[in-house]
């Protein structure tokens, strides 16, 4: 009779250390907490390819008084092309900054982007433009290719040689890279958007009805 007390016992006792061991194993054995998720700030990332969210950093460039940050306006590949008509025809050269621009660069000042489907024209029976303001215009034409070949042909009086027509293609590609130009006081600007920074690409200074 006792030994088969204390067989009983010693299974009970084999039992109630096997259960401890498995009960602190799992006390031991927790879930690991993750990190806790990034706040978002709730603000979202402005967009740099839309023209109307960086035309204020693009203006202060403009109306700088540093000369190297207006410059980097400039893409160094492309350069920057003037429109002018210092005679009687109208020409188109290449400059190497802003500061080379003839009369300077306007403040801007009261330039409130206004939408318009083309770039106002100007007539000269009224002496007026078609539209004034500070206007928008989304994917407009830019001459510069053909102004170039009509500079070649009428004021150099000469063909065009295969140099000149791997240019003028050139400048075809760099007129396909305007998406929007601006009009304000009588001079046009036209940007592109050129690996991932605003450029400006042609400055329209042309004098109407100045022959």
């Amino acid at each position: 009779m006792m030994r088969s007390l204390q067989i009983y016992f010693n299974y009970f006792l084999i039992i109630a250390t096997i259960s401890g061991v498995f009960g602190a194993c799992e006390k031991k054995s927790t879930t690991p907490t993750l990190p806790p998720a990034a706040k978002s700030s709730g603000t979202p990332a402005p967009d740099v390819t839309d023209f109307r969210t960086v035309w204020p950093e693009l203006k202060n460039k403009l109306t700088s008084a540093n000369a190297a940050l207006r410059d980097e306006l400039v893409d160094p590949a492309i350069g920057l092309y003037l429109f002018d008509n210092p005679g009687v025809a109208e020409i188109v050269r290449k400059l190497k900054g802003l500061s080379e621009v003839p009369g300077g660069l306007p403040s801007f000042a009261g330039c409130e982007l206004r939408d318009a489907r083309k770039l106002p024209t100007f007539s000269c029976d009224t002496e007026k433009w078609s539209e004034e303001g500070c206007l928008l215009v989304e994917k407009p034409a830019l001459r510069l290719a053909k102004t170039a070949e009509n500079q070649i042909k009428f004021m150099e009086d000469r063909e065009l040689t295969d140099e000149d027509k791997k240019h003028l293609g050139e400048l075809g590609r760099i007129e396909r890279l305007v998406t929007y130009a601006i009009f304000f006081n009588e001079r046009s600007y036209f940007f592109g958007f050129v690996d991932g920074t605003w450029r400006l690409i042609a400055v329209d200074a042309v004098t109407p009805c100045s022959a």
